[in-house]
């Protein structure tokens, strides 16, 4: 007769990886009418992954920075620049 008594625990562990995402920069500029000349709006950083709202909000600055004026045209331009890519993810 055996009284010895075999106990085994089991264990979870969690999932260490990271789930897909995308960091990315968003710079908005103003330009002079001939494109010269960038000056900075806005710049912000942000993550983008499946909990990201679909159209991504950024703020584009405020008052003296988004005024534009008929006799001072300028050009607006948009850089969105990938940082980090985590896993291959398809938008």
């Amino acid at each position: 007769h055996n009284n010895q008594v075999l106990t085994t625990s089991f264990y979870s562990v969690a999932s260490q990886e990271t789930p897909p995402s995308v960091d990315i920069t968003v710079s908005v500029v103003h330009t002079n009418a001939d494109g010269t000349v960038e000056l900075p709006i806005v710049s912000a950083t942000t993550t983008i992954d499946a909990t990201t709202l679909d159209p991504l909000v950024l703020g584009l600055g405020t008052g003296a920075e988004q005024t534009f004026k008929q006799d001072n045209l300028r050009r607006v331009r948009v850089r969105i620049t990938v940082d980090t890519i985590n896993k291959i993810v398809v938008f």
